[in-house]
């Protein structure tokens, strides 16, 4: 824990107040705190004053039982809350805007690993075919052919299929965590209810994909 380094607060804030005392009083305190000073003490005016004004308000509230020292700081507790949900926000914005220039390479990372995966498919099965083709007479060699070329073709036609609906997928499950988490946003104020929301939210988010396929 530190010892030196403090975190700001609301309940630090100061206001400067005015208020007429009378001179005796004043001028007593002034020459009690002069000399409190010289005798290796501190007594201070503004301490004081806070001090006095949380036992009026206590005495109030014995009284009629309305703690307005308490309102106060609720008040301030909400401010605090709602300032790290708008921080939160904030950073949650940053976060999806730099997410979207990353995916772009991701996804274009994810189209050169697909092709290069295909392409030693592709080569895999061509040395085959050239095995093929050495056992065959001219004509049914060209009858290889023609039927490798067709399958060739349908092959091509079904891993742009595949980049396109992994690419697609992808998109979808971005879109729809931004959504939810910008919809859930409120019960991220809690640290520890993070990661049990984020498992909802991936949950739904594959329940949803998986209809859409």
């Amino acid at each position: 824990m530190a010892k030196y380094l403090k975190r700001k607060s609301k309940e630090d804030e100061k206001k400067m107040i005015s208020t007429r005392v009378r001179i005796c009083v004043i001028d007593a305190f002034m020459n009690a705190s002069e000399d409190a000073s010289l005798n290796g003490f501190t007594l201070s005016l503004s301490s004081v004053v806070e001090e006095a004004l949380k036992q009026a308000i206590s005495e109030y509230k014995e009284e009629k039982g309305k703690d307005f020292l308490k309102i106060e700081l609720d008040k301030l507790h909400q401010e605090w809350m709602d300032e790290q949900e708008e921080n939160f926000r904030k950073d949650q914005e940053k976060s999806f805007l730099e997410k979207a220039e990353f995916d772009e390479e991701s996804y274009k990372e994810m189209e050169r690993e697909y092709q290069i995966a295909f392409d030693n498919k592709r080569k895999i099965q061509d040395q085959k075919d050239t095995k093929v083709l050495l056992s065959l007479n001219p004509e049914d060699a060209k009858k290889y052919k023609l039927k490798r070329k067709k399958e060739i073709e349908a092959q091509e036609k079904e891993n742009l299929k595949t980049i396109k609906d992994t690419k697609k997928r992808l998109k979808l499950m971005d879109k729809l965590f931004e959504e939810k988490t910008k919809k859930n946003i409120k019960m991220f104020s809690k640290p520890e209810d993070y990661l049990k929301v984020v498992q909802e939210i991936a949950k739904e988010i594959n329940k949803e994909v998986n209809n859409e396929k």
